[in-house]
């Protein structure tokens, strides 16, 4: 930026003030806010893989089957009903992702995904990224396990049920069913308290993140059921592995309760307060946890009931709750839809048309944004930013097509922007130049009114306006980056397409993590000072060290815990910055007009005029003096 008068001076310090608290309460507040295509299946039939006690009854999911003309007698217990079983694990081996079940609650006692893509985030710090550089073999980092029960031994397990009845007729979450392992899924029963129970869990061929559950609850008892079924997935937290985004802190691998009630997503954040409760349509609940998902949802549409929601320090729990009530001799099978996988925005919006493929009929498009029910693309959280990082995602996917590397598609992001920015660029350099012109100008007026400061800004600002030069012009072009910046942060903390992706192995492993060697965000800080000391300098000292070395500085360190992404991005703009200055200079060179150009020589014609005239008068003097 350019030398200006006390005026210019106040108005730039005011904006350079502007500049050093809003953008780091822009980025603090996109770390807060962000802490707010797959093949498709093969096609199976409706009751692909459901176990013929559910398949057989002749029960649409969700209707009540009626009574039967003998119930069972009153007071007498139903032949069917045994004594608990012993607990066994079963375990369903699949090519993304290795289930274990317990019949102790007849839910989920591991879900540990496969690949090296779906392993969790490790902190390493810059002497453990360092010797990386060097090791032959370096350790990888634990797999994802999205099925972390609380305690088992209480039978509090992800996908668990329970029947909540007055005493006597309801059924405990650690109820002991017995188990039948299918090709591709596990089936369930229970005969307890009256009820005979089917639970049914069906993964189709092809297809591991979805899965079908049917659930059914025939009363054979001898009087009416009243109640409702719950279905639950808690998560156990180890507090000393969780870490949650922050302004100077890591990249954060929270977990999050989520549940869409009617058109209302609510997202629980870690609290010691009790459960939070909502009544209405349950559309989808689950564990959200950065760049993975856990999630139910009724199949057949929106169903009436209440979520509770728990965010312990410890614990994450979603509770679903539907009422239940049957006649003796009824039943009623309800079905679920169920996701267990990352969060890529393609594969959570295609639920609706993977499921219908598996022969399933979940309800087109449900409220919230008239966007295909069951929503789970809501999930992937962009916070106030959503449009730009959409947008910005959908430039580097299409990066990413034709050089099958996200940083390279990051730096091809950084020149496409740059490049757009041409425009304002010209304009920012054009102002600079005029703002040099006016110097002399501004000098006279300072001398002018030297003791009237009112006056003298005043005429600075008629100067300006007659120029038509904006004196902050030449910030311009780095404050419409700002935006671009803080999406791009919220695109890679949030985006699973970016998740683990490097850029140079074994440097850059993980572009959504912090650079353990910190390299990238030093040389970030070094060539955003390059290219600030490049620039046309203040007069005031001051301001000329806080733009030149302050504000890169503060940056760098806050860079050092970001993701790598961000500084390749900045410090790749940086270094266009230089090289397109460079030819912007040049081409306005070229631009110049002819007047000003014949101006400009006159003026360097008279001042070589005059110093001969002095060399030449200064010779005449020492001919003239006496020998």
């Amino acid at each position: 930026m350019d030398q200006m008068d006390p005026q210019g001076m106040d108005q730039q310090r005011r904006l350079l003030l502007a500049m050093a608290i809003m953008i780091p309460m822009a980025l603090a507040y996109a770390w807060w806010t962000g802490r707010n295509a797959a093949p498709g299946a093969e096609q199976a039939s409706v009751d692909a893989g459901a176990p013929a006690a559910v398949a057989q009854s002749g029960t649409t999911p969700g209707e009540v089957k009626a009574a039967p003309e003998h119930p069972t007698t009153p007071g007498t217990t139903p032949q069917s009903e045994e004594p608990p079983n012993e607990v066994k694990a079963v375990t369903l081996d699949r090519p993304a992702v290795t289930l274990i079940f317990s019949t102790k609650g007849a839910g989920l006692t591991s879900a540990v995904l496969k690949g090296e893509k779906t392993r969790e985030h490790v902190k390493r710090g810059p002497i453990e990224g360092i010797t990386d550089l060097f090791a032959k073999q370096r350790e990888p980092a634990p797999p994802m396990d999205l099925a972390v029960p609380p305690d088992k031994e209480t039978g509090d397990l992800p996908l668990g049920m329970a029947i909540k009845a007055p005493a006597g007729r309801d059924v405990a979450a650690d109820a002991i069913y017995k188990v039948e392992q299918l090709e591709d899924g596990v089936h369930f029963t229970l005969h307890k308290a009256g009820y005979e129970i089917d639970k049914a869990l069906t993964w189709a061929k092809g297809n591991d993140e979805d899965f079908k559950m049917t659930v059914r609850v025939k009363n054979v008892g001898a009087d009416t059921a009243k109640g409702e079924l719950q279905l639950v997935y808690p998560r156990a937290i180890d507090p000393t592995r969780e870490e949650a985004g922050s302004f100077f802190g890591g990249v954060g691998n929270q977990s999050n309760v989520a549940c869409l009630v009617s058109d209302d997503l609510l997202r629980l954040r870690p609290n010691d307060k009790p459960p939070e409760e909502k009544k209405g349509q349950v559309q989808f609940f689950g564990i959200d946890q950065q760049y993975f998902a856990s999630a139910l949802y009724p199949l057949d549409g929106p169903m009436e009931g209440r979520c509770e929601a728990l965010a312990h320090e410890k614990v994450r729990r979603a509770s679903a709750f539907f009422p239940l009530e049957l006649k003796p001799g009824e039943e009623r099978v309800f079905a679920f839809g169920g996701y267990l996988g990352p969060k890529d925005v393609d594969i959570l919006g295609q639920a609706p048309e993977r499921m219908t493929a598996l022969g399933m009929k979940p309800a087109g498009e449900a409220g919230f944004g008239k966007t295909p029910y069951p929503h789970l693309d809501k999930l992937v959280d962009y916070g106030l930013w959503a449009a730009i990082c959409r947008v910005l995602l959908g430039v580097l996917k299409f990066f990413y097509s034709l050089t099958h590397n996200w940083g390279v598609a990051i730096i091809l992001l950084t020149l496409m922007v740059k490049v757009a920015l041409v425009p304002l660029s010209v304009k920012a350099l054009a102002g600079a130049e005029a703002m040099k012109k006016l110097q002399p100008k501004m000098e006279e007026i300072r001398k002018k009114y030297a003791e009237d400061r009112e006056r003298q800004n005043m005429e600075v600002m008629k100067l300006y306006q007659e120029a038509k030069v904006n004196p902050a012009g030449g910030c311009l072009p780095m404050l419409v980056q700002v935006p671009i910046w803080i999406a791009l942060f919220t695109t890679l903390r949030t985006s699973w397409e970016l998740y683990r992706e490097p850029f140079l192995s074994p440097v850059w492993t993980d572009l959504t993590f912090r650079d353990p060697t910190y390299l990238l965000p030093v040389a970030m800080g070094i060539t955003w000072i390059l290219t600030q000391r490049s620039q046309p300098q203040m007069v005031d000292p001051m301001q000329a060290k806080l733009m030149t070395y302050v504000m890169p500085s503060i940056f760098t360190v806050a860079m050092l815990n970001y993701p790598m992404g961000l500084s390749l991005y900045i410090a790749t703009n940086n270094i266009l910055t230089q090289v397109q200055q460079f030819f912007l200079k040049k081409y306005m060179a070229g631009k110049q007009p002819q007047d000003t150009k014949r101006d400009e020589k006159k003026t360097e014609a008279k001042k070589s005029g005059e110093k001969n005239e002095r060399d030449a008068g200064k010779s005449g003097r020492r001919r003239e003096r006496p020998t």
